[in-house]
């Protein structure tokens, strides 16, 4: 099994989870953060060996995108990364509003498969 190279959207605290989690696996290696704020990409990238840029940049290489980036934002991010071709896990929620969600899904139908939603409080074992 070759491993996955991802890319993530978003170093707030799911974002950072998110790197923390994919640096330890044997399965993925974080590549690529995307975020407007360098002083808070920086850091995280430099520690897991990734390139940062401020805005997404075409992903080449990246097998896979983690948004984990402010709610508002998921709409147009999503819409970004599936017209690239590349599987996305979104953060919950999917988008702001169900209008959004239909669109982010349609596009996904046509494009790039099904988008995936972050739900890691559903595979947490204290939880389940």
């Amino acid at each position: 099994m070759s491993t996955k190279k991802l890319a993530l959207i978003g170093t707030g605290m799911m974002g950072r989870l998110h790197a923390r989690v994919i640096g330890q696996s044997m399965q993925a290696d974080l590549v690529h953060i995307v975020e407007p704020n360098e002083q808070a990409a920086r850091p995280i990238a430099e520690q897991h060996g990734a390139t940062w840029s401020p805005e997404i940049t075409g992903l080449p290489g990246v097998n896979g995108v983690i948004i984990a980036s402010a709610t508002e934002t998921h709409h147009k991010l999503a819409l970004e990364i599936i017209e690239l071709g590349k599987p996305v896990l979104v953060e919950k929620p999917l988008c702001g509003d169900l209008d959004q969600t239909k669109e982010v899904l349609a596009a996904a139908g046509r494009r790039a498969g099904r988008p995936m939603m972050g739900l890691l409080a559903g595979q947490n074992p204290c939880l389940l």
